[in-house]
Protein backbone atom coordinates (compact mmCIF):
# COMPACT_ATOMS: atom_id res chain seq x y z
CA UNK A 1 0.00 0.00 0.00
CA UNK A 2 2.90 2.22 0.99
CA UNK A 3 4.47 1.67 -2.76
CA UNK A 4 0.88 2.37 -4.00
CA UNK A 5 0.48 5.54 -2.34
CA UNK A 6 4.26 6.89 -3.17
CA UNK A 7 3.37 6.24 -7.00
CA UNK A 8 0.16 7.92 -6.86
CA UNK A 9 1.79 11.06 -5.01
CA UNK A 10 4.35 10.95 -7.83
CA UNK A 11 1.95 10.48 -10.76
CA UNK A 12 -0.07 13.25 -8.88
CA UNK A 13 3.11 15.49 -9.14
CA UNK A 14 3.34 14.88 -12.84
CA UNK A 15 -0.35 15.36 -13.84
CA UNK A 16 -2.56 17.14 -11.11
CA UNK A 17 -5.68 16.94 -13.58
CA UNK A 18 -5.69 13.04 -13.50
CA UNK A 19 -9.15 12.45 -11.81
CA UNK A 20 -8.51 8.45 -11.69
CA UNK A 21 -5.03 8.98 -9.91
CA UNK A 22 -6.36 11.36 -7.36
CA UNK A 23 -9.36 9.09 -6.80
CA UNK A 24 -6.74 6.23 -6.36
CA UNK A 25 -4.59 8.20 -4.20
CA UNK A 26 -7.72 8.73 -2.10
CA UNK A 27 -9.03 5.52 -1.26
CA UNK A 28 -5.29 4.43 -0.30
CA UNK A 29 -4.92 7.52 1.68
CA UNK A 30 -8.41 7.08 3.42
CA UNK A 31 -7.69 3.27 4.62
CA UNK A 32 -4.01 4.32 5.97
CA UNK A 33 -4.28 8.32 7.03
CA UNK A 34 -7.85 9.17 7.02
CA UNK A 35 -6.98 13.21 7.49
CA UNK A 36 -4.94 13.10 4.72
CA UNK A 37 -7.69 10.72 2.53
CA UNK A 38 -10.20 13.51 3.94
CA UNK A 39 -8.13 15.85 2.03
CA UNK A 40 -7.64 14.26 -1.15
CA UNK A 41 -11.13 13.29 -1.59
CA UNK A 42 -12.25 17.27 -1.19
CA UNK A 43 -9.13 18.29 -3.42
CA UNK A 44 -10.98 15.94 -6.18
CA UNK A 45 -14.02 16.71 -5.72
CA UNK A 46 -13.49 20.69 -6.18
CA UNK A 47 -11.75 19.70 -9.34
CA UNK A 48 -14.48 17.24 -10.33
CA UNK A 49 -17.58 18.17 -8.38
CA UNK A 50 -19.92 16.24 -10.39
CA UNK A 51 -17.94 12.91 -10.03
CA UNK A 52 -20.04 10.80 -7.34
CA UNK A 53 -17.55 7.94 -6.69
CA UNK A 54 -15.44 10.94 -5.10
CA UNK A 55 -18.54 11.65 -2.97
CA UNK A 56 -19.17 7.90 -1.67
CA UNK A 57 -14.97 7.58 -0.99
CA UNK A 58 -15.67 10.61 1.24
CA UNK A 59 -18.61 9.24 2.56
CA UNK A 60 -16.29 6.34 3.37
CA UNK A 61 -13.54 7.52 5.23
CA UNK A 62 -16.05 10.03 7.08
CA UNK A 63 -17.99 6.60 8.04
CA UNK A 64 -14.70 5.16 9.35
CA UNK A 65 -14.31 7.78 11.44
CA UNK A 66 -17.67 8.03 13.00
CA UNK A 67 -19.25 10.80 11.41
CA UNK A 68 -22.45 9.40 10.38
CA UNK A 69 -23.57 12.62 9.67
CA UNK A 70 -20.98 13.62 7.21
CA UNK A 71 -21.38 10.43 5.65
CA UNK A 72 -24.92 10.40 4.72
CA UNK A 73 -24.76 14.18 3.59
CA UNK A 74 -21.94 12.57 0.66
CA UNK A 75 -23.78 9.27 -0.08
CA UNK A 76 -26.84 12.31 -0.46
CA UNK A 77 -24.74 14.07 -3.16
CA UNK A 78 -23.42 10.90 -4.54
CA UNK A 79 -26.49 9.42 -4.88
CA UNK A 80 -27.52 12.51 -6.42
CA UNK A 81 -25.03 12.09 -8.82
CA UNK A 82 -25.93 8.46 -9.59
CA UNK A 83 -28.81 7.56 -8.34
CA UNK A 84 -27.94 3.41 -9.04
CA UNK A 85 -24.72 3.59 -6.87
CA UNK A 86 -24.78 0.29 -5.14
CA UNK A 87 -21.93 1.47 -2.93
CA UNK A 88 -23.62 4.78 -2.12
CA UNK A 89 -26.77 3.26 -0.76
CA UNK A 90 -24.35 0.37 1.36
CA UNK A 91 -22.69 3.64 2.84
CA UNK A 92 -25.36 5.47 3.28
CA UNK A 93 -27.09 2.32 4.61
CA UNK A 94 -24.21 2.10 7.36
CA UNK A 95 -24.33 5.66 8.09
CA UNK A 96 -27.69 5.24 9.08
CA UNK A 97 -27.11 2.27 11.13
CA UNK A 98 -24.67 4.22 12.96
CA UNK A 99 -26.80 6.61 13.75
CA UNK A 100 -29.22 4.03 15.12
CA UNK A 101 -31.73 4.66 11.83
CA UNK A 102 -32.10 1.04 11.06
CA UNK A 103 -35.38 1.14 9.27
CA UNK A 104 -33.64 3.84 6.98
CA UNK A 105 -30.98 1.80 6.95
CA UNK A 106 -32.88 -1.47 5.62
CA UNK A 107 -34.22 0.90 2.94
CA UNK A 108 -30.73 1.70 2.16
CA UNK A 109 -29.59 -1.53 1.73
CA UNK A 110 -32.68 -2.85 -0.04
CA UNK A 111 -31.75 -0.25 -2.88
CA UNK A 112 -28.29 -1.53 -2.92
CA UNK A 113 -29.31 -4.91 -3.10
CA UNK A 114 -31.54 -3.90 -6.25
CA UNK A 115 -28.11 -2.42 -8.06
CA UNK A 116 -25.98 -5.07 -7.02
CA UNK A 117 -28.10 -8.59 -6.74
CA UNK A 118 -24.68 -10.48 -6.63
CA UNK A 119 -22.53 -8.59 -3.95
CA UNK A 120 -22.31 -10.14 -0.79
CA UNK A 121 -21.99 -7.22 1.03
CA UNK A 122 -25.65 -5.24 1.34
CA UNK A 123 -27.03 -8.07 1.93
CA UNK A 124 -24.80 -8.87 5.05
CA UNK A 125 -25.32 -5.29 6.12
CA UNK A 126 -29.36 -5.92 5.99
CA UNK A 127 -28.78 -9.16 7.69
CA UNK A 128 -26.71 -7.55 10.15
CA UNK A 129 -29.64 -4.95 10.78
CA UNK A 130 -32.27 -7.01 10.79
CA UNK A 131 -30.30 -9.31 13.67
CA UNK A 132 -30.19 -6.16 15.49
CA UNK A 133 -33.84 -5.69 15.63
CA UNK A 134 -34.31 -9.11 16.77
CA UNK A 135 -36.21 -9.97 13.20
CA UNK A 136 -34.06 -13.14 13.18
CA UNK A 137 -35.95 -15.03 10.25
CA UNK A 138 -35.10 -12.11 7.59
CA UNK A 139 -31.43 -11.81 8.95
CA UNK A 140 -31.54 -15.94 8.25
CA UNK A 141 -32.75 -15.26 4.68
CA UNK A 142 -30.59 -12.27 3.83
CA UNK A 143 -27.18 -14.08 5.27
CA UNK A 144 -27.89 -17.22 3.74
CA UNK A 145 -27.97 -15.81 0.60
CA UNK A 146 -24.77 -13.71 1.42
CA UNK A 147 -23.24 -17.07 2.41
CA UNK A 148 -24.05 -18.51 -0.84
CA UNK A 149 -22.49 -15.21 -3.02
CA UNK A 150 -18.62 -15.38 -1.04
CA UNK A 151 -18.77 -19.13 0.42
CA UNK A 152 -16.59 -19.00 3.50
CA UNK A 153 -16.78 -15.20 4.73
CA UNK A 154 -16.27 -15.01 8.32
CA UNK A 155 -18.07 -11.78 8.95
CA UNK A 156 -21.23 -13.44 7.06
CA UNK A 157 -20.58 -17.25 8.65
CA UNK A 158 -20.55 -15.52 12.27
CA UNK A 159 -23.56 -13.39 11.87
CA UNK A 160 -25.63 -16.24 10.44
CA UNK A 161 -24.50 -18.54 13.63
CA UNK A 162 -25.46 -15.77 16.04
CA UNK A 163 -28.79 -15.55 14.03
CA UNK A 164 -29.58 -19.18 14.00
CA UNK A 165 -28.86 -19.35 17.56
CA UNK A 166 -31.05 -16.32 18.55
CA UNK A 167 -33.78 -17.48 16.83
CA UNK A 168 -33.99 -20.68 18.50
CA UNK A 169 -33.37 -19.19 22.06
CA UNK A 170 -36.20 -16.58 20.89
CA UNK A 171 -38.82 -19.16 19.89
CA UNK A 172 -38.18 -20.67 23.36
CA UNK A 173 -38.31 -24.44 23.71
CA UNK A 174 -40.45 -26.48 21.53
CA UNK A 175 -44.17 -27.80 23.17
CA UNK A 176 -43.65 -31.30 22.71
CA UNK A 177 -40.14 -32.10 23.46
CA UNK A 178 -39.08 -29.16 25.96
CA UNK A 179 -36.11 -28.64 23.92
CA UNK A 180 -35.11 -25.66 21.53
Amino acid sequence: MDSAIREYREAKRLDPTRIDVRENLAWDLGGRDRAAGIKEFQELIAIAPDFALAHAGLANVFLLNADYKGAEAECQKAIELDPSSADSFTILGQALEGEGRYTEAVAAYLRAKTFAPDEDTPRRLLGRTYFEQKMYAQAIEELRIATHLKPMNPKVTTLLGQALEAKVTWMGPSPNTGKH
